[in-house]
């Protein structure tokens, strides 16, 4: 939450947060910075998206599966809204804690592109249900915070951003209290 730690050594836990309103919006598909900079400023429809996200997918994979490579545990506090490359990025997180209001949906399909950041592979495995998964990424349908919870998305949904923030805080000094070695082989 600001705090910068000198030295890696030091860190025992990280905490994933989103700056804004929102946790992430997704990947943002109409600028230049989309896609590793290719963007020629022509409007692109669906499937030219589609055909550009795959080409520079990679980028984005690899950087959604150092969150899971990270040998530190990683909280995602996810406050009111994770759309489409970011509900794949929080499946790579080891703990997600919500906020009651925070919306979920995997939007590509309505707008014609294929997911395909990792996320959607740990999704299953995550909740233990193939059908569900394949329910919301084919519809596109929003779910909230209680549903997440139930089917075991998030293990804890907070009242606000402020406690949300406390509740992953409160969690990473206990982690950081513990062995760093048991800690590094319970992540592993």
């Amino acid at each position: 939450f600001g705090e910068i730690v000198p030295s890696e050594s030091k860190c025992r836990c990280v905490i994933l947060t989103g700056a804004g309103k929102a946790f992430s919006a997704g990947i943002e598909l109409g600028g230049a910075n989309t896609l590793g900079g290719i963007h020629s400023g022509k409007p692109m429809d669906g499937a030219q998206k589609s055909i550009s996200t795959l080409k520079f997918g990679g980028a984005w994979q690899d950087a959604w599966k150092a969150i899971n490579l990270c040998p530190k545990p990683v909280i995602a506090c996810i406050q009111r809204g994770c759309f489409g490359a970011a509900l794949e990025m929080v499946c790579y997180a080891d703990i997600r804690y919500c906020t009651e209001d925070c919306i979920f949906q995997a939007p590509e399909v309505d707008i014609g592109i294929a997911a395909d950041l990792g996320g959607n592979q740990l999704f299953p495995k995550i909740i233990g249900n193939d059908s569900l998964v394949r329910e919301l990424q084919l519809s596109g349908r929003r779910f909230g915070a209680a549903e997440a919870f139930q089917f075991g998305l998030v293990s804890k949904v907070c009242k606000d951003v402020q406690k949300l923030r406390d509740e992953a805080l409160a969690l990473a000094t206990i982690i950081a209290e513990k062995s760093p070695v048991a800690v590094m082989g319970i992540k592993t």
